[in-house]
């Protein structure tokens, strides 16, 4: 498990989390080994419910508390009032305490914020079509409309995810990216008709731009490609793979 710096401050009523794989041993090669929370993507229940036991004992979170919803790849929001799955949503939102909410991921960029003023927190699951479809500015606007955050009390935690030297995609994600207002993280390849792209400063430059303060802004730097052994990632894996859930809960 790991956790931000910024996240861990004095003055920070919260709970947070980021699960790695390889804490607790399940089973024997097999991607969904070791700790695995995420529900839908094909690991056996009585490993999920191990693993939610689990970590739900050490964070002294109920396991029934502990809210995720499906993502789809979009820019849908939901905002969380009772401990209940909200459906098919990429970002959650919530002011109320003891509800903690999450993403899942396996390369794409899972994003806690955290409004220290209002008492407001959030989750984000950023994979690239969700971060080129301003799915974080997205989110902060309902903070901003829904409970009256001021962006500039917002600090922002970016999580394990696949990094600038792994992320090679075709020429046409890269122009939806440029079409969407994104420049200054495109790195070139040596593949012919492919680059790479940095989400990470993506992600960061996608938070200033919606009023967050550089200074606020977190990044693990861990490319979960690189260190599959340690994250799930799908491109090392497949999509049937774990999950890492990134989650966070008020006190």
């Amino acid at each position: 498990m790991l956790q931000f710096d910024s996240f861990s401050e004095s003055g920070c009523n919260i709970i947070h989390f980021i699960t790695t794989r390889n804490r607790v041993h399940l089973k024997d090669d097999n991607p969904y080994d070791n700790f695995n929370i995420c529900d839908y993507t094909g690991d056996d229940e009585s490993n999920i419910k191990k693993c939610r036991e689990i970590i739900g004992g050490y964070m002294n979170i109920p396991v029934q508390n502990i809210v995720m919803p499906r993502q789809i790849h979009g820019t849908d929001v939901a905002i969380v009032n009772t401990p209940v799955m909200p459906g098919e949503f990429d970002a959650v939102i919530t002011n109320k305490k003891g509800i903690c909410i999450g993403v899942s991921t396996a390369d794409c960029v899972p994003i806690l914020l955290y409004d220290k003023q209002k008492q407001i927190i959030a989750a984000i699951h950023a994979g690239w079509r969700g971060l080129v479809n301003h799915i974080v500015t997205e989110c902060i606007d309902r903070m901003k409309t829904t409970f009256g955050s001021d962006p500039l009390d917002i600090i922002a935690g970016i999580g394990p995810s696949i990094g600038p030297q792994s992320f090679e995609v075709g020429l046409e994600v890269v122009e939806k990216f440029s079409e969407n207002g994104f420049s200054g993280i495109y790195i070139s390849s040596k593949t012919e008709g492919k680059a790479y792209i940095d989400l990470w400063e993506a992600t960061r430059l996608e938070l200033i731009s919606a009023g967050i303060a550089p200074h606020n802004i977190e990044t693990a730097y861990m490319c979960t490609l690189k260190m599959s052994d340690t994250f799930f990632s799908a491109r090392k894996l497949g999509i049937k793979s774990g999950r890492i859930a990134t989650c966070i809960m008020l006190k």
